[in-house]
């Protein structure tokens, strides 16, 4: 009788604490949370996943996250975006891709009809949650129009400085003061 209860514990322990070969999870998936959307055209689980072009009316915005993920029960959803490049050890992700996400809340918000309440940003070194904000939403509009006023060549006001312009997208393209 003891040594069934040992075997029957050795077995257990067996259990708890051996490896998988193959593990099925994604590799950044969100526990409670399917993939309902990627940029690529692909399958998961036997199902297909949309990968078409994103648009918001709204905003005059469109765009393709590179993944989407449903809450299983109650229809929550997170985009997710991966990136190549890293932080470097900084606590918080670069600007520039917090106003993609951001984006990317307009346009899944748009699509179905829900406002996601956070999404990551996935860098090689660091994961971030970021919460969709109004404020977030509020500078991604500013910037949007900020953007598009200088696509028409309207004079706007710049104060250049390096610490501003070192990562700036505009750089060496269509800014004046940091070269054509």
């Amino acid at each position: 009788m003891i040594a069934a209860a040992v075997c029957l514990n050795l077995f257990f322990v067996f259990l708890l604490f051996r490896r998988p070969i193959i593990s099925s999870a994604p590799k950044y998936g969100i526990l409670g949370y399917r993939q309902v959307y990627s940029d690529l055209r692909g399958k998961k689980r036997g199902q297909e996943l949309s990968c078409k072009l994103l648009r918001s009316e709204k905003y005059s915005l469109s765009g393709k996250p590179d993944i989407i993920y449903k809450h299983c029960i109650f229809n929550r959803y997170i985009p997710v975006e991966l990136k190549s490049g890293s932080v470097n050890g900084s606590k918080s992700p670069h600007h520039g891709d917090l106003l993609q996400l951001a984006a990317y809340f307009a346009l899944v918000e748009s699509e179905y009809g829900k406002k996601p309440k956070q999404g990551r940003l996935i860098y090689k070194d660091a994961m971030f949650t970021v919460r969709n904000t109004a404020k977030l939403r509020k500078e991604m509009v500013s910037t949007l129009a900020f953007m598009r006023s200088m696509l028409e060549g309207k004079d706007l006001p710049c104060e250049p400085s390096f610490q501003k312009c070192r990562h700036c997208m505009c750089r060496g393209t269509v800014c004046e003061y940091c070269g054509k």
